[in-house]
């Protein structure tokens, strides 16, 4: 049985950055090494929590493309309309790409280090690596994650690309099932 991620449910899970966050010591996290850690431990986020709130100010617009191979894309924007050293406002609108409706949105506050934590990866089902990507929104040098979601059966192997020098969401996302693209989110635009 094939397992498809619906685009929403997928990006709001990201909201900024996605899946498998667990609660850690995040000092302990960003001064560890993936050997130094436990089989149940997480590897360290791509970003801290400050990188994440001083690189997204309020004003700040991010816009990506979803896909799925069955579905007609969306897209998702995100625009931070508020915060403070702790907390973050954002402003969350989805749309069928080709404009054909208008949106929803939705405005939601999390705390920067909860951001922070949706790229917190077990180390155990992830491999981390560096990269280039090529989005609508350009090429970046990235952090790569490739986490393997052994849960669900057949496995769905997700890859994100974190730009390095724009921390937030990843500029790429894509998940794979059965070697089959089943959802992509991309960034086309960036306000930054």
């Amino acid at each position: 049985m094939t397992r498809y991620l619906p685009p929403c449910t997928v990006a709001l899970a990201l909201c900024l950055l996605t899946a498998c966050a667990q609660t850690q010591d995040a000092t302990a996290l960003e001064s560890s090494t993936p050997t130094e850690l436990a089989p149940s431990a997480l590897l360290p986020t791509p970003y801290t929590a400050e990188q994440i709130r001083d690189a997204n100010p309020p004003g700040t617009r991010l816009r990506f493309l979803l896909t799925t191979p069955d579905q007609p894309g969306m897209l998702q924007t995100f625009r931070w309309i508020g915060g403070d050293e702790t907390m973050s406002v954002l402003e969350s609108t989805v749309a069928p790409a080709d404009g054909s409706a208008d949106g929803t949105t939705q405005v939601s506050e999390s705390k920067w280090a909860e951001l922070r934590d949706h790229a917190a990866f077990p180390a155990v089902a992830t491999v981390r690596g560096e990269g280039p990507c090529q989005v609508g929104a350009g090429w970046f040098d990235c952090l790569t994650y490739v986490v393997t979601d052994a849960a669900v059966d057949p496995p769905v192997v997700n890859h994100f690309y974190f730009a390095r020098g724009r921390p937030g969401p990843p500029v790429l996302l894509y998940a794979e099932q059965n070697g089959r693209e089943v959802f992509r989110m991309e960034l086309i635009e960036d306000s930054r």
